[in-house]
């Protein structure tokens, strides 16, 4: 794709003012330190083009009320926990930036997971005491009783797990 095509389709969606300011930018950038002297305008707006499009577009799609974002991910720190696995009495420290997950594995424990986000409930663990601050949307109100998500939900002081 080339500058034209950019300027062509930004002109088409209304944000022509978008294409000639960045064609200024680009071509006062190739004079910037680090930056290839002998770098062609073309060259300098095939490195940015898909960049700037997808940024001009959103923006543009943003302000007819036309495009949604979601973010997909959720915070995991919080306060240090110990977890007691109840088959072992292996005592799992967890601290403040670690989740349960990984401590977990660190521990050598094999604990499966995929989305580490808290939506799927692949790394569900059971729980058989303590208090839990639950997180994510993978379990369900019931099984929030006796499960957490070990790649979110945080333990308050000390959990026993069923591992």
């Amino acid at each position: 794709m080339t500058i034209w095509w950019l300027v062509l389709i930004l002109v088409a969606i209304g944000s022509s003012g978008i294409a000639f300011i960045w064609l200024a930018v680009r071509l006062n950038n190739n004079a910037l330190p680090g930056k290839d002297p002998n770098a062609s305008l073309e060259d300098a707006a095939n490195r940015d083009v898909e960049h700037i499009f997808n940024e001009a577009f959103r923006e543009e799609l943003r302000n007819r009320g036309r495009l949604h974002f979601e973010k997909f991910e959720i915070s995991t720190s919080g306060d240090p926990f110990t977890a007691q696995l109840a088959e072992s009495k292996k005592k799992i420290e967890v601290n403040g930036e670690q989740t349960l997950l990984d401590a977990l594995r660190e521990a050598g424990l094999d604990v499966p997971s995929s989305c580490e986000a808290g939506n799927c409930g692949t790394c569900r663990v059971g729980v058989k005491g303590g208090r839990i601050e639950h997180r994510g949307t993978g379990l369900t109100e019931d099984e929030k009783c006796s499960s957490m998500l070990s790649c979110v939900s945080r333990g308050i002081g000390d959990i026993v797990l069923e591992l």
